[in-house]
């Protein structure tokens, strides 16, 4: 039995009533995390970043001197592994959607709700604890952990292959960050999970091209995709032919 492991937290907001309510929000909600330092605006934060590096940053967007889009930003170049989630007013809810593009975990409004932290902490502790796991850096017991994680998004892509998907959508699913999906699913599948759907896909076309009452348009529908010059130009960089050509060359064979 390993001793219980803490994620280290620093806490960025300019006004420090906030700072601290949220500071204790986050110890009270889950004791796995332990916030190790605050901050009243991002330059102060980022020097603490590089000082304590921590599991994960929590920040508002509008500071003095480095705003939270800039400031997380700055953390996803310099330290792509730290967990990063902004902490918005209602009138930023739009503007912090754009930090999604920085890699953020997530976003929280202002008040806080404690249920979403609550959720929000549980899948920030699965998601380190299993990087720390693939890392080999927690006990045996647990290595098939990533191993099962990979089966099991497989199992999503052949149950919802006809419906939009992208690693957001795994990333939602199955409460881990798209980095950390696909380093996994590349390790244990040999392809990323995106080609593994896009083949799997392609799998499904070649056996529905037997049918001949079913259009390309069709196939390309029930196969997820609702463009169907985008599925035929996939389609032929997969199996090097053309819906049309392969469905004339195959037509006599076995599905």
């Amino acid at each position: 039995m390993h001793e219980k492991l803490t994620f280290s937290v620093i806490v960025v907001d300019d006004e420090k009533l906030i700072l601290k309510n949220i500071v204790r929000n986050i110890e009270e909600a889950d004791s796995s995390f332990k916030v190790v330092a605050t901050a009243r605006n991002g330059a102060e934060a980022l020097e603490l970043v590089k000082e304590y590096t921590p599991h994960v940053v929590f920040t508002d967007i509008r500071m003095p001197v480095l705003d939270g889009l800039e400031l997380t930003f700055l953390i996803d170049q310099q330290f792509p592994s730290i967990k990063k989630v902004i902490v918005s007013g209602y009138d930023d809810f739009n503007y912090a959607k754009s930090a999604l593009k920085n890699n953020v975990s997530d976003y929280l409004l202002k008040p806080i709700n404690n249920d979403e932290l609550k959720t929000l902490l549980l899948s920030l502790r699965q998601s380190l604890l299993a990087e720390l796991n693939d890392s080999s850096l927690l006990p045996s017991s647990t290595q098939q952990t990533s191993k099962e994680i990979v089966m099991l998004v497989q199992k999503f892509i052949h149950t919802n292959y006809r419906s939009p998907i992208d690693l957001n959508t795994l990333s939602a699913q199955f409460g881990f960050s798209s980095s950390y999906l696909t380093k996994i699913f590349v390790k244990h599948a040999n392809i990323s999970p995106l080609k593994y759907l896009t083949e799997y896909r392609m799998t499904i076309a070649k056996q529905l091209f037997s049918n001949p009452d079913l259009s390309i348009k069709s196939v390309a529908e029930l196969c997820g995709y609702p463009d169907p010059f985008h599925f035929s130009k996939l389609f032929k960089k997969i199996t090097g032919e053309s819906p049309a050509s392969y469905r004339t060359t195959h037509k006599n064979t076995p599905s």
